[in-house]
């Protein structure tokens, strides 16, 4: 089992949000019920799901996808937010431990996150001092 790991410093805001309105990119936060359930409140990246008949991008409602970044090191969330294609994600082997998936039925209290890297937060402190000199 992964190891938890805390990003709360590095979450900005948080809005109340319907499974609906979920697109691939966005990072959310919520309860999670079930039996034998490690991380009760997960902090999930939100990846798409693909339609092999239709080649493209579809959301389902019953099961949401995601990488629990709860489990990830600050570096390897820098690199997951980095990826260009997500359906082909070239350093997938560095989350593949943290890839879950989320009946929503199961879910609730559903947060839509802003959630910035230690790098991020360090180069807007950089600006801010720029800007005020």
């Amino acid at each position: 089992m992964p190891r938890k790991v805390s990003h709360k410093k590095n979450i900005i805001s948080e809005q109340t949000v319907t499974v609906g309105k979920l697109n691939p990119k966005d990072i959310i936060h919520f309860k999670y019920k079930g039996d034998d359930i490690y991380d009760i409140t997960p902090l999930v990246f939100i990846l798409p799901t693909k339609d092999i008949d239709k080649k493209k991008n579809i959301r389902t409602k019953q099961v949401v996808y995601g990488i629990n970044i709860n489990y990830l090191t600050e570096f390897v969330i820098e690199q997951l937010l980095g990826e260009k294609d997500l359906l082909r994600m070239k350093k997938y082997s560095l989350y593949k431990e943290a890839y879950r998936a989320y009946s929503v039925d199961k879910m609730s209290m559903i947060k839509i996150v802003e959630y910035k890297t230690n790098k991020m937060l360090a180069e807007e402190r950089k600006q801010q001092r720029e800007a005020n000199e």
